[in-house]
């Protein structure tokens, strides 16, 4: 029996790899020269979604692994994609290099899967249950060119930005605790943030980008609906 190689073929005017760009350009990591992508979390629709775009868009398989992290006495479960592929991995390392994303994702559906991707990785949400209209929606990023783009992205998508600014999170040096490596980490740049929290901005959020990350979904769904968003939407976003 003879088995060939299926071409690598990257299809970067599909949605899913502009979700997976997002990824990587915060959650995910590649290894040169090996040909390695990675991406580990704790989410398992996460994984999941990343697994499946890059298979969509890139036209290769990956592996899926579950295993128990024991550190620091806290069992928690993590959830690993790999892909092997050396010209793959050098593709994607030379797109985010090169910045290529900027002039690429043009095309809205792009732009909103390019954003979920970045703020299933770097994103996350605050809120009050006493307060529901102080709700954040937060992303942080120390590269604050990326996170110009996005701040550029979401003006383009509609959202309300005029007292909404890039502003700094941390400062460069300050430290920082990791509680599944038990160690203490100092910040070598200022890490930089953009807050959505307006009404109509978390409305906006919900109903056009949302997160795939459940916990995220259902804490955004459980907002959304107690600040008066749309009753007779759905509320999920289907992974």
């Amino acid at each position: 029996m003879v088995f060939k190689r299926v071409p690598l073929i990257i299809d970067i005017k599909k949605s899913e790899f502009a979700y997976v760009v997002g990824v990587f350009l915060g959650d995910g990591s590649i290894r040169l020269p090996k040909g390695e992508m990675r991406l580990n979390v704790k989410d398992k629709e996460f994984a999941t979604k990343f697994k499946d775009s890059v298979e969509i868009c890139c036209n290769i398989r990956g592996r899926f692994i579950e295993r128990s992290d024991d550190r620091i006495n806290k069992r928690v479960t993590k959830y690993q994609v790999n892909f092997n592929s050396i010209n793959l991995a050098k593709f994607i390392q030379n797109y985010k290099d090169k910045k290529q994303y900027i002039n690429d994702f043009n095309i809205k559906e792009q732009q909103i899967e390019f954003l979920r991707g970045m703020y299933d990785s770097e994103g996350n949400i605050f809120y009050n249950e006493k307060k529901w209209h102080h709700c954040q929606i937060r992303i942080v990023s120390t590269n604050k060119e990326l996170l110009q783009y996005i701040y550029n992205l979401l003006n383009g998508l509609g959202f309300d930005l005029r007292n909404t600014s890039l502003v700094i999170s941390v400062k460069k040096g300050a430290s920082m605790y990791n509680e599944f490596t038990d160690k203490t980490y100092y910040l070598n740049n200022d890490t930089w943030r953009i807050n959505l929290s307006s009404r109509e901005n978390v409305i906006k959020f919900k109903e056009i980008i949302g997160f795939i990350i459940n916990k995220k979904q259902q804490i955004l769904n459980e907002v959304y609906k107690n600040i008066g968003g749309n009753k007779n939407e759905k509320m999920c976003i289907t992974v």
